[in-house]
């Protein structure tokens, strides 16, 4: 065949090619890539705490970055008022700050009952993201706070003065290295390492622990084996080394998904669903603050800790 001819149908057999190797991955690939990423965020979502604002009110922060991509592109905050009173009027401000620059987003909520919430947006405030310098590394910004500044309830108004919670953000997203891109999107499978690690604990139980050896490597396996002299032991070790290697052990996890024998989801545990209950009753307690009241009824005003 003639060279010129090959090169000619060069563009239609990689098109082809990328069109099989597409259809093929969203049976395959991108369910699995989709499970370890939706975990990835049921966990963040779940790790999101409510914070107490002031009192009888308390926020949960809802942030975002670069990396998120659930089809939410929207940063807000969520508000509750957790007493028996209505709330006429809540001022507050969320602020980020970047060395001497703050961005700064004035919220309020109006008219919120006993046991309601209300979710604002968070319009200015900049994605968590890094940048890469020649200089160095760099982020948006560097800490983040949500502090009361004004609240309006049964006829009494409540002026604060407090720092509030300053929150770090610690750039986990960019900086684990647990992340994928597939057909130009990213999927987080910290997941599936962790699978894997689980896979890996259960057959070294299996073959090696209920028996009394101990040790995730051949070297101390073996080693337990011949000193203790048992050597009925011998095969289970060697299954168990064999299993472990890192190619195996990705191909049983990649065969358990694929013939969905396993799946990837978040679900909760005694100690999560405890703690769970707990921070949703209690929330976090932003420390003491300085309150100023004003009573509408008289202008004279009072100093409280």
């Amino acid at each position: 065949m003639d060279a010129s001819i090959i090169w000619t149908l060069r563009k239609p057999v990689i098109w082809v090619w990328r069109k099989l190797v597409g259809w093929a991955g969203a049976w395959t690939v991108e369910p699995i890539y989709r499970q370890a990423n939706d975990y990835h965020l049921a966990l963040r979502n779940w790790q999101r705490r409510w914070v107490e604002l002031a009192a009888n009110v308390e926020y949960k922060l809802m942030t975002r970055s670069s990396f998120d991509q659930d089809g939410n592109p929207e940063q807000s905050i969520w508000v509750r008022n957790t007493g028996t009173t209505l709330i006429d009027e809540l001022h507050f401000c969320v602020e980020a700050r970047l060395g001497s620059v703050s961005y700064q987003v004035p919220l309020a909520a109006y008219r919120l009952r006993p046991g309601c919430l209300a979710r604002l947006p968070l319009i200015g405030l900049p994605l968590q993201d890094l940048s890469i310098r020649k200089d160095g590394l760099f982020a948006t910004y560097e800490s983040i706070r949500v502090y009361p500044i004004r609240i309006a309830r049964e006829q009494r108004i409540d002026i604060y003065s407090t720092d509030g919670v300053v929150w770090t953000p610690s750039h986990d997203d960019y900086l684990n290295g647990e992340w994928k891109r597939w057909r130009g999107r990213l999927y987080n499978v910290k997941a599936m390492t962790d699978a894997r690690r689980d896979h890996l604990l259960r057959l070294g139980h299996r073959w090696c622990r209920r028996h009394g050896l101990w040790g995730l490597d051949a070297a101390s396996l073996f080693g337990e084996v011949w000193r203790t002299r048992r050597y009925k032991r011998l095969p289970g070790v060697l299954m168990f080394t064999l299993a472990s290697r890192a190619p195996v052990i990705n191909a049983m996890l990649w065969l358990r998904l694929l013939l969905r024998i396993e799946r990837i989801a978040f679900e909760f545990d005694a100690d999560m669903q405890a703690a769970t209950e707990y921070v949703l009753k209690k929330g976090q307690s932003a420390g003491p603050v300085r309150v100023i009241h004003w009573d509408a009824a008289s202008p004279t005003t009072t100093d409280s800790a």
